[in-house]
């Protein structure tokens, strides 16, 4: 799913939460929570936005979890990307999406017991998660911007594989 697609089916459910948080509490759940049961989630859906999803928000959250959980998948071939409006848009953005990512993962996660490896990812999101600068449009913020998003790609990547041989 595109980030403006969702961003329009949130927006029509009346909520305001920036598609890449949802995502990044998604991701955090599925890597805290494996083989989570369809109740889980839809209890978790109801938690994460404040909301009684209904049954078409239940429908697009769900074809969001199932897309994602295959993207992390071992046989995958590292396909996970986060959920992050285009290119073409500011990096600014961009960049608030990623901290909104981050800040998602973070409390989807929870306090799922974790190895040291985990713990420092989790300690670099909450880094990212908490930076509060404009970032200019340049080409070296760019970039930076993209050295970081697939940090967090494959710290994603590597927090699933561990919690999944716990």
């Amino acid at each position: 799913m595109l980030f403006d697609e969702f961003q329009s089916v949130l927006s029509t459910a009346h909520i305001s939460q920036d598609p890449s948080e949802v995502h990044g509490l998604m991701t955090g759940f599925m890597c805290a929570n494996p083989g989570t049961t369809s109740l889980l989630r839809a209890t978790a859906y109801n938690d994460w936005l404040g909301v009684d999803v209904n049954a078409g928000l239940e429908a697009h959250l769900n074809a969001l979890f199932d897309a994602t959980e295959a993207e992390l998948d071992e046989f995958s071939d590292f396909q996970f990307r986060v959920l992050m409006p285009d290119d073409d848009t500011a990096i600014d953005t961009r960049s608030k999406s990623l901290k909104s990512f981050c800040a998602g993962f973070l409390s989807g996660f929870g306090a799922a017991k974790s190895s040291e490896d985990v713990m420092e990812a989790l300690s670099d999101f909450e880094r990212i998660a908490c930076l509060r600068e404009t970032v200019e449009e340049s080409e070296e913020n760019e970039s930076d911007l993209f050295e970081i998003i697939e940090f967090v790609r494959v710290s994603v990547l590597l927090i699933f594989a561990e919690c999944r041989t716990e």
